[in-house]
């Protein structure tokens, strides 16, 4: 087995203390207790395979319907991405992002894994960050590639402002996507927020979260800001906190905490100002599913914070 260059260690090290200085990692801020999480239990939430049969089982992977009072949701993200991933089968994708996929990476092919991937309004994929094969350390990439589905072809995209691994993909209501966080090395994440713009395939840097954070999750809200939810710091200390990013001000503020930790939670729109919050995994995993929650947002904006 390989290992990393001397040379390599050392970008690296100063790449990820230049990041940390920028970013303004671990900084906290009084909560906002107006924007709330709270137990699902008691609020009608069920979940339902294609077959119509009720999931009682602790996994909600497969979810074809989501039901939460009294009113559908429509298919759990995490059965959206179980699509999005089929239509990459040809790279020698798996639903889970780990197995190494075979993209290309400065002119050669390379075995490439824990990337993220989406699909765009044209219903071409986004694939974004991942590392180079276990074999080879770890080597963060700054790459994307944008795949035909229908024609099997694969080009590169955009490069990021930062490589990283286990971040997080949101599709936004106007057809870009939000790039946040993500792993830089195991004791290392970023809280860069960075937006790919799906008209030109240009990315740029919008702004920052509170915490570095990867395997988390995102949501936009029904007014424009995007909630920002659970995952892990550095290290992989699973964290409980939550916040809002606004992009208008490209400013990020604490909300309420989970009430339990959460790595990789999905997340879906109900009403107005509401985000059920549900499955994902937990270090405690084995003590039982994670807590369903619901989280609610103060419904006017807060562009000033």
């Amino acid at each position: 087995m390989s290992k990393p260059t001397a040379n390599y260690l050392i970008q690296s090290l100063a790449a990820c203390v230049l990041l940390a200085m920028l970013q303004g990692c671990g900084h906290f801020e009084p909560i906002d207790q107006t924007d709330t999480f709270a137990s699902a239990s008691g609020e009608g939430l069920s979940f339902f395979d294609e077959s119509g049969q009720e999931i009682t089982s602790s996994s909600v992977y497969g979810v074809s319907n989501v039901i939460f009072a009294g009113h559908s949701l429509g298919p759990s993200p995490y059965l959206l991405n179980q699509e999005v991933c089929k239509k990459l089968a040809f790279l020698g994708w798996q639903v889970d992002g780990i197995s190494e996929s075979q993209l290309k990476v400065n002119g050669r092919k390379e075995s490439v894994s824990f990337s993220e991937a989406i699909e765009l309004p044209t219903k071409n994929i986004l694939i974004v960050g991942g590392m180079l094969g276990h074999a080879k350390g770890e080597q963060p990439l700054d790459l994307t590639w944008i795949v035909d589905p229908r024609k099997k072809t694969i080009r590169e995209g955009p490069k990021l402002g930062a490589g990283r691994y286990n971040l997080c993909l949101t599709l936004l209501n106007d057809g870009n996507v939000l790039i946040t966080g993500g792993s830089i090395s195991y004791s290392v994440s970023s809280a860069l927020i960075e937006l790919f713009d799906s008209r030109t395939e240009h990315i740029s840097v919008l702004g920052q979260m509170r915490l570095c954070r990867s395997n988390h999750s995102a949501i936009q809200l029904k007014d424009g800001r995007v909630l920002i939810v659970g995952g892990e710091l550095p290290r992989y200390q699973e964290t409980d906190t939550a916040e809002i990013f606004d992009l208008t001000s490209k400013k990020s503020y604490f909300v309420g905490r989970l009430i339990q930790p959460k790595n990789c939670p999905q997340l879906m729109l109900y009403g107005q100002n509401k985000v059920v919050v549900f499955g994902g995994y937990t270090d405690k995993s084995s003590n039982g599913p994670p807590l369903a929650e619901v989280f609610t947002a103060r419904q006017a904006a807060r562009g000033s914070q």
